[in-house]
């Protein structure tokens, strides 16, 4: 899951070129980029823009790769009457492939009487164009489930998706007849995330996480018996004042499990031996870690952030920036899958939402090349979360509706709400 932009913590990722995991860091000084970006939002808020611009350029710079740190640095730049560095910026976006409401954005609005407009609009509006190949795989006709997570069984050719809103777990079948796994809240399960089947161990793996109007803060992991569809094991972190969010998972080849930590910013695991949950990359490290996966070879991790991915090499204990070519992001991934040499990225949180295609080099920590898989589809408009490889295709939960519930948990009603639709997309090596 990826929530609403939430700058704030964001900008910690620029700062984290490469970092060792293991060993405890330092705290960051009192003059910080924290201290800057919530200088720079109260200065906003007070209509005092030039100190507004001043203390965001602290935060980010011209050259960052983060598209929503940019936009927000362009519209500073508007608000002083620097039209062109906020072109500049904006041009960097549209070479990105990325689009932005200049033309209804109240930031710009001096910017729209300015000659460089017309330039930064042409260039954003090539990018808004629809870009898709996917064919329906499955129609889901339960409309309030706010479905986040998918994973996939090729022992029984059964797919399972999870219910954030009715906190239960659906499976389907090979023709897509729709079955609940478990009942609503069965066993104190929270709203669903990321999913994953160990078929060699017949085992499912579930996040959930307090959502909605559940203010416990509470995360854990559940863990289910295919065969007879029973609970094995809860893995429970207590919310409390950290509010706790275990977001999806991945399965290495010895059984052991790793799962994202949104909310501390953490990776943990569950290393088979021992069947308990522990800090494998400490809270702080990341913002908002989400999607993760395992490299071909099996030796690092894989780890989207607000930012970026972050490649953890599992026998060093050391984690450093994916590398990608210029004029490319890999910023705003949910959902991440290897397939074959390359990774699948469900990229909603950059506009326009698309899920790409990113190769890998020989060494698996960089990446040689992106590609638009899909971009502007009429489903994206509920937002794409999350996906799954089977064979050489990528099923993936196509409008998932997470902006249909509010904070207090309530969902909007059903004739407001659409059937959930999985979309299948044929992948190229």
């Amino acid at each position: 899951m990826y929530p609403k932009i939430r700058l704030l913590k964001a900008i910690v990722c620029l700062l984290l070129s490469s970092c060792t995991f293991f060993s405890q860091g330092q705290d960051l000084a009192a003059d910080n980029p924290f201290m800057y970006y919530e200088q720079a939002m109260q200065a906003y808020a007070a209509k005092n823009y030039s100190l507004y611009a001043e203390n965001l350029s602290k935060v980010v710079d011209p050259q960052s790769k983060q598209p929503a740190l940019l936009y927000q640095l362009a519209g500073a730049y508007t608000l002083t009457g620097k039209h062109k560095e906020a072109s500049t910026i904006l041009n960097k976006l549209a070479a990105m492939g990325l689009a932005y409401p200049i033309s209804t954005d109240p930031d710009f609005e001096s910017f729209r009487k300015s000659a460089l407009f017309a330039q930064a609009k042409k260039a954003f509006d090539k990018n808004v164009f629809s870009k898709y190949s996917s064919t329906q795989a499955f129609v889901i006709s339960e409309k309030d489930l706010v479905l986040e997570g998918i994973t996939y069984d090729a022992q029984q050719e059964q797919w399972f998706v999870g219910s954030i809103y009715k906190r239960k777990i659906i499976r389907l079948d090979a023709q897509g007849k729709a079955s609940d796994f478990t009942t609503e809240g069965q066993e104190g399960l929270l709203g669903v995330l990321g999913m994953k089947v160990d078929v060699a161990n017949r085992v499912l793996w579930v996040c959930n996480a307090a959502l909605g109007g559940d203010t416990s803060g509470n995360s854990a992991i559940f863990k289910y018996d295919l065969t007879n569809q029973k609970l094995l094991k809860k893995y429970l972190l207590p919310g409390g004042q950290q509010k706790q969010l275990l977001n999806d998972l991945v399965i290495l080849k010895n059984g052991d499990v790793y799962a994202t930590n949104s909310e501390a910013g953490a990776v943990y695991k569950i290393p088979k031996a021992t069947d308990q949950l522990e800090i494998f990359i400490k809270p702080g490290i990341f913002i908002y870690p989400n999607g993760i996966a395992l490299s071909p070879d099996g030796s690092k991790l894989y780890i989207a952030h607000f930012a970026g991915i972050s490649v953890a090499d599992l026998s060093k204990g050391t984690s450093a920036e994916m590398t990608h070519p210029e004029n490319t992001t890999i910023a705003g991934i949910d959902g991440l899958s290897v397939y074959d040499n390359s990774l699948i990225g469900v990229q909603n949180g950059v506009m326009p939402q698309r899920i790409i295609q990113m190769h890998l080099n020989p060494t698996y920590n960089g990446l040689t090349k992106v590609d638009v898989l899909e971009a502007n589809h009429p489903l994206f408009e509920k937002i794409p979360t999350t996906g799954v490889v089977v064979g050489n295709a990528f099923y993936f939960i196509a409008n998932s509706q997470l902006r249909s519930m509010d904070e207090q948990g309530n969902i909007l009603p059903l004739d407001q709400l659409q059937e959930t639709v999985i979309l299948k997309l044929t992948l190229k090596k």
